[in-house]
């Protein structure tokens, strides 16, 4: 896994793992894929930027859950990179939601990908453990 960065070159907590070689054939179709984007008009993009949720009291959020992915875990006063952890990773019918919540990254542990959730922040204190419902639709698997 590689680390990445921002635009000033401060290391991030997010990580991709290392990239394979493409074919030329590969290329080329993506060259065309990317020569059709230059010229498309803003509305035929759809926004999938992911929502790194910081839920408040009374937030209400019904989605699917997609899985985890490996996020670094940074010293609060140095920035130094210290270990590895993972988010809970949702779907709200429009984008990924990425969640570092410890009550919804255990509750998420033993559940199945594809399960439904309604999940109501019941409450939210800065700096301290936020607290949640976590309905679980019973049809969904």
């Amino acid at each position: 896994m590689q680390a990445l960065t921002t635009q000033e070159g401060n290391t991030t907590s997010l990580a991709i793992p290392q990239s394979q070689p493409m074919a030329i054939s590969q290329m080329d179709a993506y060259q065309d894929l990317i020569e059709q984007a230059l010229n498309a008009k803003p509305e035929e993009f759809k926004d999938v930027t992911p929502i790194y949720w910081e839920a408040r009291q009374g937030e209400i959020k019904v989605m699917v859950l997609l899985g985890f992915k490996p996020i670094n875990v940074k010293d609060e006063k140095t920035g130094e990179i210290i270990g590895q952890s993972f988010a809970v990773v949702f779907f709200d019918g429009s984008r990924e939601v990425v969640c570092n919540q410890i009550s919804l990254k255990d509750a998420m542990k033993n559940k199945l990908q594809g399960t439904v959730f309604k999940i109501t922040c019941i409450a939210a204190v800065a700096k301290q453990a936020k607290k949640f419902e976590i309905l679980e639709l019973q049809s969904s698997n």
